[in-house]
């Protein structure tokens, strides 16, 4: 059992370590995609296309137990998930565009404890241990510190920093529920993600702007 074991701690590590990769390297590339286009609401609606295409092709090519069809039913289950899921991917290109990518990340750090005090409020999760609650205060004295010391502070960049820290962490807690209930695999996650979320782009920007597309 102690190979198994090991193992298993390995496999952790490197699904966290490919986490941390493609999440910090995510920010960059939409910090300069921003730069380039400055324009929110296409560039995400651009994503979201590009990200459940993606998906249904990829699943298409599994086994038939592996495809998750969109079905109506089930789309409105999701919407919830999928309407948070819009919304932290939103302020998190307004931080990008106030702010530095830096700042993004940080308060991305703070997601753990918000979301681990929302599942203990809701039952789903045990009180955290005395090690586990001071580690998630060290992160918020971390990213309280930065925020001290930050010479490109604003308002703006700061609200939309909370926000998407309130989002992200309403989303964890939301999605996961979804996933359980829904019994979706990981592609399934990323095709109605992104698909319901692609549909609300345009009406969200049409109420905030008037427009379909910035």
């Amino acid at each position: 059992s102690e190979p198994a074991v090991s193992m298993s701690a390995v496999v952790e590590a490197l699904l966290v370590s490919g986490y941390m990769l493609s999440s910090s390297t995510l920010l960059l590339v939409n910090k300069n995609a921003l730069l380039s286009f400055p324009h929110p609401s296409s560039l995400t609606a651009m994503q979201y296309t590009c990200s459940s295409s993606a998906a249904a092709f990829l699943m298409s090519l599994g086994s038939s137990k592996e495809r998750h069809y969109l079905n109506p039913s089930k789309m409105l289950v999701f919407l919830p998930a999928a309407a948070l899921f819009y919304a932290s991917v939103f302020s998190n290109t307004k931080i990008l565009q106030h702010s530095n990518v830096e700042t993004a990340i940080v308060f991305r750090s703070m997601t753990p404890l918000a979301t681990q005090l929302i599942e203990t409020f809701c039952g789903t999760a045990p009180t955290p241990t005395m090690p586990m609650l001071v580690s998630l205060l060290m992160i918020l004295m971390g990213a309280a510190g930065y925020a001290h010391f930050d010479s490109e502070i604003s308002i703006s960049a700061y609200s939309w920093a909370i926000f998407y820290v309130i989002v992200l962490s309403a989303e964890t807690v939301v999605c996961k529920a979804v996933i359980t209930k829904l019994q979706l695999n990981t592609w399934g996650l990323v095709l109605y993600n992104n698909f319901i979320a692609l549909l609300l782009s345009p009406v969200v920007n049409l109420v905030c702007t008037g427009r379909i597309l910035d």
